[in-house]
């Protein structure tokens, strides 16, 4: 053994993997192969063609595949929990998101456009993407993280950032891949197969799948010595021992992807199984149990032709059709009835965008032409029949105090168009400063309104290892038909659409700036990025609550006196951040990062204000990948937070906030492990089983409604297992 590739594995690590656009400015050579990013390291998430971390408009960060291979990334929310800026909340449940992700403090699981080499994921009605397993890392090039608002290239959506899943392309003429299997405690199983092949020149084909299945962590038996004021004085277990506790999870995506000459093709599917009820009390008559879950599909597809008209101008057409459904039997079980959910989207986009080169100046434009047609959300007491639109619905008529009955309320299908144009233009002014402005302008049927949000960016080269950035941007959340025509009931409490109750709804906006610096030695890179966000009229589901209300059920039932609750434009959010980055190379064996991140983020809503929820104000993380022998790579990392925010309703923890912790993950790979190709795979989440909570995304007071006021969060997971690259 030579002691010479001995490294030592010091706590906290990672690889130097992770660098912002904001990173560091070389001679164009990276200190470790991929795992270094310069500024003149190519992306293409800020204005959707590939241009330089030098010029782009936004911080980004990008994270490599052998980034994702090293650290043992299994999922999305696995890189986002090493990044600054990220609030992540895991094992949420349900449709509201397998995890809740906040960036830079806009909670909300739509306020982050999610894209799959440039298609987005999230459901084209508006509702929350949900976080699952099912979005996957492996078998890709990069993933590139834009912080801050897109809405000048992307319209409605791209609220708080935007992240773009980039594709590996096939660079052999055999066919190549990789395939993984792990498996682990309570019957997890996970692994995914990669197919790829080049033929010739101008054509190739990837194929990936993705597959997870876990019978779930008991909490009753892992947080039994944990208890909770049930509401009436008594601490009582957060579960109830004597009940089942079942809450199973499945997750797989797919995706084709395929190139000729200049045209591209890709089909994706996606599909996630996650638990229902898992953040509410059993004394509110919840269960948790198999049968309670929510079941998404999504399907996308997009077809792409790129015309190169002379080597200054291109012209790129896209044609991308979505599918998304929740599924008729996904049940919110309560012990004495069944409550079924449903909704589903169809969509349709043509667009067509032009990228004009001159010298070093570019300008860039396009159109973009959007058809939906939605089914709202609903709830019944029956599994919902697909072909039945109105007569299940569980609300069959609304009596409010004054003594008006409003009887049909009816949920059915909604078609309207999405309309939007852009442009934007990018100058050197000399070569040392370079300005960018943007602009675009959406309007929707839907509500008949429009959105204009320009962009500018204005970066300085202090030298070459210096840049500066001050950068200004806005967007928009136009109101969906999910906040729009949502409609629930319960025996106490119902959900009704705003337009009810004669309220309108506006569009979400958000105003955003940021200064940039970058610093970069031949061993050290820091990152630093400063911003001021200031968001206003935002939609909250439960903003007006109003009581006296009468609901007349399908089945002839009747509730009186009950709360009625509806999405609201209500009040506004200021949010001032610090995100600092810091990378350090000792050696060739071992590398180290650290990141830092501090919010003050303020929420003003109905004549008071408040920290935001779900929010921790100080987040520290940081890593080192070391290599222990000859082909074994160990990485260790850790992340802390602060005290995570309640609501000011929530007097339980620490003046209304749940307890920070700091927990540690690991991952070992011995590579060519008895032939070449071959790799050992360890993982192990929750190193030291730390047991830890964290905040709904629903209610976090219990005595006020159905959902528990902390969360608890999965206990040490070791996963082992095989991967082949052939």
């Amino acid at each position: 053994m030579d002691l010479r590739r001995i490294a030592v594995a010091v706590i906290g690590g990672g690889v130097i993997l992770l660098v912002s656009a904001t990173s560091s400015f070389s001679e164009g050579k990276a200190m470790d192969g991929d795992s270094f990013y310069f500024l003149d390291t190519s992306v293409v998430t800020p204005s959707r063609y590939a241009e330089p971390l030098l010029s782009a408009s936004s911080t980004v960060m990008v994270i490599s595949h052998q980034a994702i291979r090293e650290r043992g990334y299994r999922d999305l929310v696995d890189v986002l929990e090493d990044l600054p800026g990220f609030d992540i909340q895991r094992r949420i449940g349900g449709q509201d998101g397998g995890s809740y992700v906040i960036g830079r403090g806009l909670w909300g699981n739509n306020k982050i456009q999610v894209l799959m080499d440039g298609v987005p994921i999230n459901p084209q009605n508006g509702t929350h993407l949900v976080y699952g397993r099912h979005i996957s890392v492996d078998g890709l090039e990069r993933i590139e993280v834009m912080y801050g608002p897109g809405s000048a290239v992307y319209g409605a959506n791209a609220f708080a950032g935007v992240i773009n899943l980039i594709t590996r392309s096939p660079k052999s003429g055999k066919v190549s891949g990789e395939a993984r299997l792990q498996g682990g405690k309570h019957d997890t199983v996970l692994g995914h197969l990669l197919l790829e092949k080049r033929f010739g020149d101008r054509g190739d084909a990837h194929l990936y799948f993705n597959g997870y299945r876990s019978t779930g962590f008991d909490m009753r038996r892992e947080y039994q010595e944990h208890t909770i004021d049930n509401g009436f004085g008594v601490e009582t277990p957060i579960y109830d021992p004597d009940m089942p506790y079942e809450t199973p999870e499945q997750d797989y995506d797919m995706r084709f992807k395929a190139h000729l000459g200049g045209w591209e093709l890709m089909l994706m599917y996606w599909y996630t199984r996650q638990p229902n009820n898992i953040q509410t009390p059993y004394y509110t008559g919840r269960t948790q149990m198999e049968k309670d879950k929510a079941e998404l599909r999504t399907f996308d597809g997009v077809l792409r032709n790129i015309l190169d008209l002379g080597g200054r101008f291109t012209l790129e057409s896209e044609w991308l059709w979505q599918f998304y459904e929740l599924d008729p039997t996904s049940d919110y079980g309560r012990l004495t009835f069944d409550n079924y959910v449903y909704e589903r989207s169809r969509s349709f986009r043509w667009e067509e965008r032009g990228r004009y080169s001159l010298g070093e100046d570019v300008v860039t434009g396009g159109v973009s032409v959007q058809r939906v047609s939605a089914f709202p959300y609903i709830n019944t007491r029956k599994s919902f029949d697909r072909g039945d639109e109105v007569e299940k619905c569980i609300v069959d008529a609304i009596g409010f105090p004054s003594g008006l009955v409003v009887s049909g309320v009816k949920r059915e299908e909604e078609d309207y168009w999405n309309y939007g144009i852009y442009g934007e233009f990018f100058h050197w002014f000399a070569k040392d400063l370079n300005l960018r402005v943007g602009v675009r302008y959406d309007w929707t049927t839907l509500t008949s309104t429009s959105s204009l949000n320009p962009r500018i960016s204005l970066t300085y080269l202090l030298d070459p290892r210096q840049r500066i950035r001050l950068s200004y941007g806005t967007a928009y959340i136009s109101p969906s038909l999910y906040f729009l025509k949502k409609a629930w009931a319960g025996s106490t409490i119902v959900h009704l659409p705003p337009d009810l109750l004669g309220e309108d709804l506006e569009s979400e906006k958000i105003q955003s700036w940021e200064l940039a610096y970058s610093l970069t030695r031949e061993r050290f890179v820091i990152d630093v990025s400063a911003y001021y966000n200031y968001a206003r009229d935002l939609i909250i589901e439960s903003a007006g609550r109003e009581e006296g209300f009468s609901v007349y059920f399908g089945n002839g039932s009747e509730a009186r006196d009950v709360v009625a609750e509806f999405p609201k434009n209500a009040g506004s959010q200021t949010s001032v951040g610090v995100d600092v980055m810091a990378k350090y190379r000792f050696s060739r064996l071992w590398s180290l990062y650290l990141y830092y991140s501090y919010v003050n983020d303020r929420i003003d809503f109905a004549g008071g204000e408040f920290d935001a929820p779900k929010v921790s104000n100080h987040k520290a993380g940081g890593g080192i990948t070391g290599l222990l022998l000859d082909g074994l790579t160990c990485h260790l990392r850790f992340r802390w937070w602060s005290g995570i925010n309640t609501t000011p309703m929530n007097p339980l923890y620490e003046g209304g906030r749940i307890k920070g912790h700091m927990v540690m993950d690991a991952a070992l790979r011995w590579s060519n492990l008895f032939t070449r190709g071959l790799d050992l795979v360890v993982t192990i989440n929750n190193l030291l089983n730390t047991e830890y909570f964290t905040a709904g995304s629903q209610s976090e007071d219990h005595r006020a409604g159905a959902s528990l006021p902390k969360i608890p969060q999965e206990p040490r997971e070791v996963l082992l297992g095989l991967e082949y690259r052939f």
